[in-house]
C-alpha cells in the first residue's frame, strides 16, 4: 500500500504527541510519499532558516518516495479544486494521491 503524506507531517517535525509512532506504523504497513506542493509547503516555515534544523528536515524528507506533478494531474485539480472548493494546495495534493493509482491520502485536515 502507498500513502501519500500530507504537509501537516510537520506535527513529526515539531514533536507533536503521537505523531512519529503515527507515521512510523504507517511505514510499516506500505511505502510513504509525498508531493513537491508538500515540500514546498515544509520547506516555507521559518525553522529552515537554521541551517542545523534545514538538515535534519531535507534527511527526514529524503526516506519519502516524491510524487511528481504534470499536466495531468494539473487538470484533475483544476476539477477538484472547482467540484470541491478546497484551497489550491490541497487540490493539487489530492489529485497527485488520485492520480498515483493504489495511494491514500494522510492528512490531518
Amino acid at each position: 500500500m502507498k500513502y501519500s503524506i500530507d504537509t501537516d507531517i510537520n506535527n513529526i517535525l515539531r514533536g507533536v504527541r503521537g505523531s512519529k509512532e503515527f507515521i512510523l506504523d504507517l511505514w510499516n504497513k506500505g511505502e510513504l510519499c509525498v508531493t513537491l506542493i508538500n515540500i514546498m509547503e515544509i520547506m516555507s516555515g521559518k525553522e529552515t532558516r537554521v541551517r542545523e534544523k534545514r538538515e535534519k528536515i531535507m534527511e527526514f524528507l529524503s526516506e519519502f518516495t516524491v510524487l511528481d506533478f504534470d499536466k495531468e494531474r494539473a487538470v484533475l485539480a483544476g476539477e477538484i479544486r472547482r467540484d470541491y472548493g478546497i484551497p489550491f494546495a490541497d487540490a493539487i495534493i489530492a489529485a497527485i494521491a488520485i492520480s498515483s493509482g493504489e495511494c491514500t491520502l494522510v492528512t490531518y485536515n
